[in-house]
Formats: C-alpha cells, sequence, structure tokens
C-alpha cells in the first residue's frame, strides 16, 4: 500500500516536473531604441537571475544587464541602438544558455517539497511520541527487520547490506559507502 502511495505521488510530481522541463518561455515585455526587456516565469529564481546577468554581461553586444527574480524580467541595454534578427536570435540562445546554467545551480524544487515534508513528517512522530521516536529510528527499525526477514529468507546479501546501512545510521556514520555502492 505504501509503495503504490509513493509510487503514485513520484508519478504525478515526476510527470509535473518533466511537463514543465522543456518550457522556457521568453516573452518581449518592452523594446525601444537601445533597450529590451523580457520576461520568463522560469526566471523567478535568484541563482537563474544571477547566471542570466552573468551569461548577458559576457555578450558583445549588451552595455549593461539588470534582472529581478521577482518579477522574472531581464533589462538589456545596448551598445547600439538597433538590432538585427541575427543579433536577436544570438540574444535567445543567450537567455537559453544563461537559463540553463541558472536551473544547474537552483536547489531542484522537488527535493525543497520532500526536504520540508520529510521535516514534517519527522516533528509529527517527534511529537506524538513525545520525543521518543523520530523519522530516522523508525527508518533504523525497518532496515533491522528487513534485514533480518533477509538473512533468513533468499537474499542474504540484501539483508546484511541494510543491516549495515543501519549499525552506519546508529553509530552516525555515513549510510552509503563503498560497500554500499
Amino acid at each position: 500500500m505504501f509503495q503504490m502511495l509513493c509510487g503514485t505521488l513520484l508519478t504525478a510530481v515526476g510527470t509535473n516536473a518533466l511537463s514543465n522541463f522543456s518550457n522556457i518561455k521568453v516573452n518581449v515585455v518592452h523594446a525601444s531604441p537601445g533597450r529590451l526587456r523580457l520576461q520568463s516565469p522560469t526566471w523567478k529564481n535568484k541563482q537563474v537571475a544571477d547566471k542570466l546577468v552573468e551569461t548577458f554581461g559576457k555578450h558583445p553586444l549588451v552595455m549593461k544587464v539588470t534582472a529581478s527574480h521577482i518579477t522574472g524580467s531581464l533589462l538589456l541595454e545596448f551598445h547600439q541602438p538597433h538590432i538585427t534578427q541575427e543579433q536577436f536570435n544570438s540574444l535567445m540562445d543567450s537567455a537559453v544558455v544563461g537559463s540553463v546554467k541558472g536551473f544547474k545551480a537552483k536547489e531542484a524544487d522537488v527535493m525543497k517539497v520532500m526536504r520540508k515534508t520529510i521535516n514534517h513528517v519527522d516533528h509529527f512522530i517527534k511529537s506524538k511520541t513525545l520525543g521518543i521516536s523520530d523519522i530516522a529510528s523508525i527508518i533504523v527499525i525497518t532496515l533491522i527487520v528487513s534485514s533480518v526477514v533477509s538473512i533468513r529468507g533468499n537474499n542474504p546479501g540484501a539483508g546484511y547490506r541494510n543491516l549495515l546501512w543501519a549499525y552506519r545510521m546508529i553509530k552516525g556514520e555515513e549510510a552509503r559507502s563503498k560497500w554500499l555502492n
């Protein structure tokens, strides 16, 4: 039941995340001689905005660049009053490059949600057990029970691996090591 619920949740989250993966939509908000304001909902992130400023700051046409991660907009000021279609295309290529660099720098939204969810579950468990248990202790107990079942069953290798993992969690050591890879 739990695995089905997790699978359904991950499928929904993953499908939504992948559907937004290739949607870098850039709108031209305003264009005037020597200036261009672009906007994209994917730029509403400080790391993405910073990478866009860095990328456009190196562009030969751009004299000054200002980004707002709050509005997701980018103001470009050029050395010349007018740009050609080829130059505009080059700017759009830079927008994609800067966006991708920014996406690499930012923390994944799914990871933020998972971290927040785990923290809520951990606080819930602690409050309901009056501090006796937390999510880490429940994971360790689950690993130990799974280890015993696997060792006595048909998969002793997985059982010993889980037991080692539980041991390392109890000892406060890193759960992943060269033995677990």
